[in-house]
């Protein structure tokens, strides 16, 4: 946020702090969104559980084989 968003380091440190306790929450969507405003779109439909009306980007987890 501090450098995307411009933004002071108290805030950027307030919204780390806000993020931290987040378990289910990846780094690299963190890193995907554009702005705060998608970040905090993408944070609502976690928090309800409807990640499927997230539109603005596809997110896709791909998992490689393992041998078992």
């Amino acid at each position: 946020m501090k450098h995307k968003e411009k933004a002071s380091f108290a805030k950027a440190l307030d919204l780390a702090l806000e993020l931290v306790f987040k378990y289910n929450l990846n780094p690299a969507v963190i890193s995907a969104c554009k702005n705060l405003d998608e970040l905090d779109i993408y944070l609502d439909c976690l928090e309800d559980m409807q990640l499927n009306d997230f539109k603005i980007f596809d997110i896709k987890y791909e998992i490689s084989p393992m041998k078992v």
